[in-house]
């Protein structure tokens, strides 16, 4: 049921086929010397990795068996620091994924052999610890791996209209906001949304 919601910094509306981002880097201010590309589907949940996406099919086979859903891609100009690929992170999700899958089945007889000797009141072994440990280190990569980057966190998809020509987005930097609003002047600033 479509109900509004309110939001205290104002967001951007713009029109998605003529937008100009600034030539500086929306996270730290810099000169912008590279671009990043933000490609989003409206109205479907993004996958973890594009492996994961039913809708991928590799870099050569871009013919796609399932219905098109319009996707879109926002190139937002960005500092070298701030530059990321899909590939890279692509790769780091896996690895972690697969880290830890692995180092769970390792923590969870690591767990076991920590319980058993504590319930005869000794000491568990200090390999067990360390594997825990371990596990606890892979849990917090994953964690910072599957966060969304950098440049996404500070432009932040809100959502778009129903003809899919405008988009809402939050800036996070009121610099980069404003600058914004100068490249773009046919964009406007808005308090609410309707979501359906």
């Amino acid at each position: 049921m479509p109900h509004k919601i309110t939001f205290d910094d104002p967001l951007v509306k713009f029109k998605m086929n003529s937008v100009r981002f600034p030539k500086i880097c929306p996270v730290c201010g810099k000169k912008a010397t590279t671009v990043v590309r933000m490609s989003f589907v409206p109205g479907r949940k993004r996958a973890l990795t594009a492996f994961w996406d039913p809708m991928y099919m590799g870099t050569r086979m871009r013919k796609q068996l399932m219905p098109d859903a319009h996707p879109r891609t926002l190139i937002v100009p960005v500092c070298e620091d701030h530059r990321y690929s899909s590939d890279d992170y692509c790769r780091a999700r896996t690895l972690c994924i697969t880290g830890g899958f692995i180092f769970s089945i390792i923590a969870w007889f690591a767990f076991l052999n920590i319980v058993n000797p504590l319930t005869h009141g000794q000491p568990g072994p200090t390999w067990a610890y360390l594997i825990l440990a371990g596990f606890a280190v892979v849990l917090g990569t994953a964690w910072v791996t599957f966060r969304p980057r950098e440049v996404e966190r500070v432009i932040k998809i809100i959502g778009f209209d129903a003809a899919l020509e405008d988009a809402v987005v939050e800036f996070k930097n009121k610099e980069y906001q404003e600058a914004f609003l100068r490249e773009n002047p046919h964009s406007q600033l808005i308090s609410w949304i309707v979501k359906g």
